[in-house]
């Protein structure tokens, strides 16, 4: 899974700096936690990443809650699937 960076950084500091990562937890549809690698042993943990132009429902408001945990299990089932 690719990760949306800022636009304002330089393309060849995202690619000397973020060297990999992996995904630790998904909050809800659009919306993951994940660990990067900076490389030489350095790590940035717990970091919040939104996935681009996807609006998916929210887990929290009660209204929305059981389409925001399907919207949790898709995104799951394709992390699992493509990555």
């Amino acid at each position: 899974m690719t990760f949306a960076f800022p636009q304002h950084l330089d393309s060849n500091l995202r690619r000397r700096y973020v060297v990999s990562g992996y995904i630790f937890d998904i909050y809800d549809g659009d919306t993951v936690y994940y660990h990067a690698s900076l490389g030489y042993s350095q790590w940035a943990a717990f970091q919040v990443g939104r996935l681009r132009d996807i609006d998916a429902p929210e887990i929290r408001p009660l209204a929305t809650r059981k389409a925001g945990a399907a919207a949790k299990d898709a995104l799951y089932r394709m992390i699992r699937k493509y990555a």
